[in-house]
């Protein structure tokens, strides 16, 4: 039952970070959070940053909004651990590269665990690149289920491959994705939803 407003981080976790731990973060206020990119072009989740595979945190119930990161994951950014990501509005995030809205990436390495991602709202998130609602990137048994991705935008695409995803982007993943309502996302491309290599 917190606010996390206007924090700025230079490289990762503008409003929480959290590494090799299992947190709950629930009922908070998520908004209007900027991390920078450091020299090494670094810049992940304004909002929510999860990483080591140690973690498996539980995010539920959370407004995130109006968040902004000048590289992966404007709203939350799993990388490299499993979570459980419920019931949450993920609205009007801004990334540059990949994933505004919500990013799970590099966690096939892991023999345990799955992530589940399930009835958020995500909606009206806005990437230059690729996967402006929903991107998945080299994960494993991952659950896609009961979400609404709505409204998204790609604005530029990612020029060097004809592939970009406004709804949902998945590459090199393996799970199930299912039950979900993919609408009115817009992108160069590839509007609703992109599976490479699955």
């Amino acid at each position: 039952n917190c606010i996390f407003e206007k924090n700025t981080a230079k490289k990762q976790g503008a409003a929480i970070f959290v590494y090799n731990a299992s947190p709950t973060i629930q009922n908070n206020r998520i908004q209007w959070n900027t991390v920078l990119k450091n020299k090494k072009d670094i810049s992940d989740g304004a909002g929510i940053f999860c990483a080591g595979g140690d973690s498996h945190p539980v995010i539920t119930n959370n407004n995130i909004q109006n968040n902004h990161a000048e590289v992966w994951g404007g709203g939350i950014i799993v990388t490299g651990c499993h979570a459980t990501i419920t019931n949450n509005i993920v609205m009007n995030n801004f990334a540059v590269w990949h994933g505004a809205g919500i990013a799970v990436v590099h966690n096939n390495h892991l023999t345990q665990g799955s992530t589940l991602v399930q009835n958020n709202d995500v909606s009206n998130n806005t990437v230059q690149k690729i996967g402006a609602g929903l991107y998945l990137e080299n994960v494993a048994n991952v659950v896609v289920r009961e979400n609404t991705i709505s409204n998204n935008q790609v604005v530029f695409g990612a020029g060097y491959v004809d592939r970009d995803a406004g709804g949902i982007y998945a590459y090199e993943t393996s799970g199930v994705i299912e039950y979900n309502t993919v609408s009115g996302n817009t992108s160069k491309y590839m509007s609703a939803m992109d599976i490479t290599d699955g």
